[in-house]
């Protein structure tokens, strides 16, 4: 199916953690026929990549023994969690940001290295201001790339949970002329936890060894009533877009429950072969069967 290529396109991939947001946007492009970007807005990058972050965690983790660390990870202690929020959010919004190559999607100049080397003494020792907080953390750096690629009519990729609807992003007055499309992957939640888990303990063990070179972990919710809960209303959000949608927006879900193998399109609001869609979602996330210790789905008994 091809789509129009004169407008530039913002595509925003919606989804819970660890649903394949990131493997989606090529999904998207090859079933659309639309050119990849590297633009994307994913705040994540500036944040896991700042010195600040890295240190923090560095810090924490040296006050644990390795068992302690795998144990914790694995049962995905609150305390924890809210530990590494806590290093999230002040590096998101307190500290000053840091250029990354992953984030701009090109590898970085010698006067970025620079700017990075003389951005990290500051980190690491300056106390800034409240205004210098706002003009210089990766809040307001992520904003101003955002602005930057709609002034410039560039296409883009923005990726966000989905809990709520971005209505501040699609009435930017200048995103008029662009192809907007909504993309979500469906997997099941159970699978999800195990896939989230397992990846958060191999970054920690990555990291335990070359914590210089290799991305610091992060804890995704792995409390099963949680983030079931989250999943519910991204769902909800997507089928609140589909029945209100009036053709405003393109709108595509893809199944990326099997291993190893391509996402395959579930739903597209342009088709009309697309009308029976209110349970798709659920139907792949399968939120409400129970899942046994590690994840995997509980069958229940007839």
């Amino acid at each position: 199916m091809t789509s129009s290529s004169t407008n530039p396109y913002l595509l925003i991939t919606m989804g819970p953690t660890g649903s394949g947001k990131s493997s989606l946007i090529k999904a998207v492009c090859e079933y659309l026929r639309l050119p990849t970007t590297k633009n994307k807005v994913l705040i994540d990058d500036l944040v896991v990549d700042n010195p600040y972050y890295r240190t923090k965690v560095k810090e924490f983790l040296n006050t644990k023994s390795y068992d302690e660390l795998i144990k914790l990870f694995e049962e995905g202690d609150t305390d924890l969690q809210n530990t590494f929020n806590r290093f999230y959010f002040s590096t998101r919004s307190q500290i000053y940001c840091y250029k990354s190559s992953r984030y701009y999607g090109e590898v970085l100049n010698k006067a970025d290295t620079e700017f990075n080397k003389y951005n990290e003494k500051l980190t690491l020792t300056k106390d800034f201001t409240s205004e210098e907080h706002k003009r210089f953390n990766c809040d307001n750096t992520n904003d101003i790339k955002l602005k930057k690629l709609i002034d410039k009519h560039q296409s883009f990729v923005l990726e966000t949970t989905g809990t709520s609807f971005p209505d501040w992003l699609v009435k930017i007055p200048k995103l008029a002329n662009y192809q907007i499309i909504f993309a979500i992957p469906g997997v099941n939640t159970c699978k999800l936890l195990t896939r989230n888990k397992t990846r958060a303990i191999t970054t920690l063990k990555h990291f335990l060894i070359n914590p210089y070179k290799t991305e610091p972990p992060r804890l995704p919710t792995v409390d099963e009533k949680k983030y079931k809960t989250v999943v519910k209303r991204i769902i909800s959000t997507f089928n609140t877009m589909i029945e209100q949608n009036k053709q405003k927006y393109r709108l595509l879900i893809f199944n990326n429950d099997i291993d190893h193998q391509p996402m395959t399109l579930e739903y597209d609001s342009n088709s009309s072969n697309s009308s029976n869609n209110s349970d798709i979602l659920e139907t792949i996330f399968d939120t409400q069967t129970p899942c046994v210790k590690g994840g995997k789905v509980k069958k229940l008994s007839s």
